[in-house]
């Protein structure tokens, strides 16, 4: 199936109530595809995608692609995504419309990052660790490169957030980081954010303390 900008193909079996095979999409520009999407979408695709793409159990596929310069309208997306990012994953559909993601990798030259997620309809089950190439890309007033690690469980409206940002050598507000880390733990409440934060390594010179 040629489309403006692009060509999407599938081989496999539709029949009864199920649709098994392999799927590919190559769009060296997806601006034309925007207004399917909804999104104002940009940049390059590669993606294949075999398995069961509908059953009355289901869909559960086996999906990897790069994209190039990715944009989906926000800014912040943009820069994550800038150059080649490589991505996989196992994706299922259960017939109530819960979506899941297992093994997920996506390796950019700016942004790598391993892990799951799980939505239900009305819960959330999500953990991630990864690294970020420059906290520039997300706060102006910070540098450097960071590990990080996030978990959100819970309702999908107010999730108990666990999340680690580490970073080796950097800066904040123009002062130096050192072997610097925080941890916050917590979760949306009636009154805004209930948690904590425990900080730790050196800022500026002088020891971070929670």
């Amino acid at each position: 199936l040629a489309i403006e900008g692009g060509r999407a193909t599938f081989a496999g079996t539709l029949g009864g109530n199920e649709v098994r095979g392999d799927a590919t999409a190559s769009f060296a520009d997806l601006r034309p595809l925007a207004r399917f999407a909804g999104i104002p979408l940009s940049g390059a695709l590669d993606a294949a995608a075999g398995g069961t793409f509908h059953s009355r159990a289901g869909a559960n596929l086996d999906v990897r692609g790069s994209t190039t310069n990715l944009g989906t309208g926000d800014p912040a997306v943009a820069r994550l995504l800038a150059g080649k990012t490589q991505f996989a994953g196992i994706v299922t559909r259960k017939p109530d419309g819960a979506l899941a993601i297992a093994k997920l990798a996506v390796d950019g030259a700016v942004l790598k990052a391993t892990g799951r997620a799980a939505l239900g309809a009305a819960t959330i089950d999500v953990a991630l660790e990864g690294r970020l190439a420059n906290l520039r890309l997300l706060a102006d007033a910070a540098s450097g490169a960071a590990m990080f690690a996030v978990n959100a469980t819970g309702a999908r409206d107010a999730p108990t957030i666990d999340a680690t940002i580490k970073v080796d050598q950097g800066t904040l507000a123009g002062r130096p980081l050192d072997k610097a880390s925080v941890r916050v733990q917590g979760k949306r409440s009636a009154t805004g954010w209930a948690g904590t934060d425990a900080p730790d390594g050196n800022f500026s010179a002088q020891r971070l303390a929670g």
